[in-house]
């Protein structure tokens, strides 16, 4: 049987890594013949420093979707793109901060003092690129200037 845990919320709390009783709980799962599968609303490349890295190599689901992670290869689903013209329309009209991710790396104009950028990259091991969100992104988080 297939478990499916989401991660933020539910089995780790505060972008913490997983606590000792919860890997003993999923290693037993694994133990009677189970396969553990992680998902969240974290890109991949956030989801790995949570994890014990004998975990690395469990197929994961983040990005709410638009990322799969299985036999140590990223897949993406990236949205079309008139919808991601139509958004960078929006953000640039409006002068909004946002967040883009792409298959690795990412796109960042807000706060840095936000909680959502505290749990970016954590391990520092994708590119920050300039601000734009034009090209390829699989998601975005906008935020009000408010």
């Amino acid at each position: 049987m297939n478990f499916v845990f989401d991660l933020d919320g539910t089995i780790c709390f505060k972008g913490q890594p997983l606590d000792e009783q919860v890997c003993h709980a999923l290693d037993a799962c694994m133990q009677h013949g189970h396969e553990v599968i992680f998902a969240s609303a974290r890109p991949i490349r956030d989801l790995l420093p949570i994890l014990p890295k004998e975990y690395h190599h469990f197929r994961m689901v983040g990005g709410d979707g638009a990322f799969t992670y299985a036999d140590q290869k990223i897949g993406v689903t990236y949205f079309p793109n008139e919808v991601q013209a139509q958004l960078v329309e929006i953000a640039l009209t409006h002068n909004l901060q946002y967040l883009a991710d792409s298959d690795w790396d990412y796109s960042y104009t807000g706060d840095e003092h936000h909680s959502i950028y505290r749990n970016i990259d954590p391990l520092k091991r994708a590119s920050k690129t300039a601000p734009s969100i034009k090209g390829h992104f699989k998601d975005g988080y906008v935020f009000s200037n408010r």
